[in-house]
């Protein structure tokens, strides 16, 4: 029987400072489900392991601290574990997202009845419930030949054609099938498409399970996988789990086990979802901990970890090596911030930084990618590494006079040892370099913003202009991101593109839950009529703004975790008024225990839809002028569209917001906590919460409900 499987690797991407989780969560779990451990850039001896923690239900578990934890390392050489100091913490959560590359098998055996549609709509509606900071990247394969990267990884709700339908969805709905099954290449293509992606990171791959016409091996795959440090996730429908082999009759669960994923079994296309919405718990909840190895040999050994909590453990693997850096020198940079004539020698130069490739006669390799502005495709030239010692490797490559073109042209460059690889700009398929040819690129005009409040929005102003007669800003965008001060530059969260607003004048807004401790790296770019591109700050260079916290933190708000009156566990309770809020409706107040969610903050939250739309209000003493800040937990209900699950704000019965998400596709309550500044016109104020979507005895939630005036 051929069999539908996915092939799913996930990486995920982490961020300091981030809401959206229960504040008290029980340590009480089942297992380490999966670790992954990755050398840093800059020092291998650093270590990272990302390590989610389940507990008997197969949920991740929050509460657990550092001296729960103990981690050993062994080598292939010596298979001794030696317990290593564990030197950094953290609980990490989802709000910067995780990164998926969709790796679809449109071979022509996916054609049979109805399956290929089906599984597009499965992987749509899994798309329409991911977090707009989730990034997605998109595979096609069928035969070897026809392996193809439709869709580079990007942020899911981008659309950039502005039809109302994002660019991943629309390209899953143009696929086809045909043709024959290279399901390893094809794997191997969606690791590839994540390399620029920030650690960890996940490869969705469908597949009937025939594995032919494949010009890389199972093994490749494997080895691939492990020396990214990625888990690789089989999910099988209608199938035995036995019968999971290729032409050659190798196991393709062998790629779940042997690089610390997991096989799942699907009897139906319902459970194929009820499996994303597990994982998708799973790996937006995990415990990042850092040590140095007490082995710092670059030795290119593989190296097992194991980490342990409370007698359950779980294993990764990682290569000891040097990932290589490129670095370009100052009269490369300079090409890029002056015009050039035709006739100019345009030489792209620097060194390779790597720290082990002489001492393991590595084979390191680079390229360099150049275009004209109006073409569709790089051309690719091999560049010739000269080794000057001390781990640097000097380039100097030519772009040929016949690509010297006006208005500009754009490159970006590769490195790599075979085992690990690196692209200069790391934002290379979003930005690259450019280099302006008899043409003056645009220019841009911008004081830098050092320093914001926590949580409260910031518009960024720039003015930009063209020099050249004729020629216009036609574009310009603001790059962001949530900054964190562990990662090197190329290591780093993707920056998130908001298109900016105006005329000679452009605005845009960084929204106030992205601004959170230690801050925002932000720049600008502005692009004219002929594609020349001019940039304020870099993705390499990017301006820092220091988050500063000003609130104090006095909560006016009575009864804003909604523990009174006291409701029993795993039940609720419906009440026509309740302590410290009014209700001016006739339909009462639902308080619940853990009956339908988990609360964010306490043991209990209300919903304001208990038979039909509610509202609550509360009067709070308040100092005229005076700013206040204003935050609360808010989830959707569990099984329930958007279109039941609206809540409005209002300060003083002006509407502050209306506020909905989808949670037809969740597990327990995914809470969200959103922040704003008001001022206070009088001496009494007043807040109030309204339900406004379908009447229909479901609605949205709400949890720890504070107001705190500004220092």
């Amino acid at each position: 029987m051929k069999i539908l499987m996915y092939c799913l690797i996930i990486f995920f991407l982490l961020s300091a400072g981030c809401d959206g989780y229960k504040k008290d969560a029980i340590a009480s779990y089942y297992g380490v489900n999966r670790i992954t451990a990755s050398p840093s850039v800059s020092e291998f001896s650093d270590v990272v392991i990302y390590t989610t923690v389940l507990d008997n239900f197969g949920s991740p578990v929050a509460g657990l601290t550092k001296d729960d934890f103990a981690i050993w390392e062994g080598s292939s050489i010596d298979n001794d574990l030696i317990k290593q100091t564990i030197t950094s913490f953290k609980f990490v959560r989802d709000c910067a997202g995780i990164s998926i590359a969709l790796v679809i098998d449109a071979s022509g055996s996916m054609n049979k009845n109805t399956r290929f549609g089906e599984v597009k709509n499965t992987i749509i509606g899994f798309l329409k419930n991911l977090k707009n900071t989730d990034r997605v990247s998109l595979v096609r394969f069928s035969n070897s030949n026809m392996v193809s990267l439709i869709k580079k990884s990007d942020f899911v709700s981008v659309d950039k054609d502005k039809n109302g339908i994002s660019d991943i969805i629309d390209a899953v709905q143009g696929l086809t099938a045909f043709g024959a099954s290279s399901i390893y290449d094809g794997t191997a293509k969606g690791v590839k498409s994540l390399s620029q992606e920030v650690s960890p990171k996940a490869v969705i791959v469908f597949t009937d399970g025939d594995a032919y016409d494949n010009t890389i091996s199972i093994e490749g795959v494997i080895s691939k996988a492990n020396n990214d440090s990625v888990p690789v996730y089989l999910i099988g429908l209608e199938t035995d789990p036995d019968n999971l082999k290729d032409m050659s009759g190798h196991n393709l669960k062998d790629i779940a086990t042997r690089t610390k994923g997991r096989y799942f079994f699907a009897a139906t296309i319902q459970q194929m979802t009820d499996i994303y919405i597990e994982i998708a718990s799973n790996v937006r909840s995990q415990y990042k901990i850092g040590y140095k190895s007490s082995n710092a040999s670059f030795d290119g050994t593989t190296r097992s970890v194991m980490v342990s909590s409370r007698n359950v453990s779980g294993s990764g693997i990682y290569v000891a090596n040097s990932r290589p850096k490129i670095i370009l020198d100052k009269k490369t940079l300079d090409l890029s911030r002056s015009s050039h004539k035709i006739d100019d020698k345009l030489t792209i130069s620097g060194t390779v930084k790597d720290l082990n490739a002489a001492l393991q006669d590595q084979d390191l390799s680079a390229l360099l990618y150049y275009r004209h502005l109006n073409d569709k495709d790089y051309t690719k030239a091999a560049v010739n590494l000269t080794n000057k010692g001390d781990s640097l490797y000097s380039f100097s490559e030519e772009i040929p006079v016949s690509a010297i073109q006006k208005p500009g042209i754009e490159y970006y460059l590769y490195a790599t040892d075979t085992i690990q690889e690196i692209y200069y700009p790391f934002n290379y398929n979003v930005v690259p370099n450019s280099i302006s040819i008899e043409s003056q690129a645009p220019f841009i005009s911008h004081e830098v913003i050092v320093s914001s409040r926590e949580n409260k929005a910031i518009t960024i102003s720039a003015d930009a202009t063209d020099p050249d007669p004729g020629d216009k800003i036609v574009g310009a965008s603001l790059f962001y991101r949530i900054h964190d001060s562990d990662q090197e530059p190329d290591q780093a969260k993707p920056f998130i593109e908001v298109e900016m607003a105006g005329q000679d004048t452009y605005t845009a807004k960084i929204p106030a839950h992205s601004i959170v401790k230690p801050g925002m790296d932000y720049y600008i770019a502005a692009w004219d009529s002929s594609g020349i591109r001019a940039e304020h700050g870099s993705a390499d260079e990017s301006h820092f703004i220091k988050a500063t916290s000003v609130a104090v933190h006095i909560n006016l708000i009575d009864n804003g975790s909604f523990e009174n009156p006291e409701v029993p566990y795993k039940s609720f309770r419906i009440f026509r008024n309740i302590p410290g809020w009014n209700n001016d409706f006739k339909y009462g107040l639902e308080i619940q225990n853990n009956i339908a969610g988990s609360p964010f903050n306490g043991n209990q939250f209300i919903e304001l839809d208990a038979h039909e739309n509610t509202e609550i209000q509360q009067k709070i003493n308040t100092v005229a002028g005076k700013e206040y800040e204003i935050s609360f937990a808010y989830s959707p209900r569990c099984d329930i569209e958007a279109a039941s699950n609206e809540i409005q704000i209002f300060f003083n019965d002006i509407l502050l917001d209306t506020i909905t998400e989808d949670g037809t596709y969740c597990l327990d309550n995914s809470w969200s906590v959103y922040n704003y500044i008001v001022t206070a016109p009088g001496h009494l104020s007043s807040l109030k919460f309204r339900a406004t979507g379908i009447s229909d005895g479901f609605g949205g939630y709400l949890d720890d409900v504070r107001v705190s005036p500004i220092q």
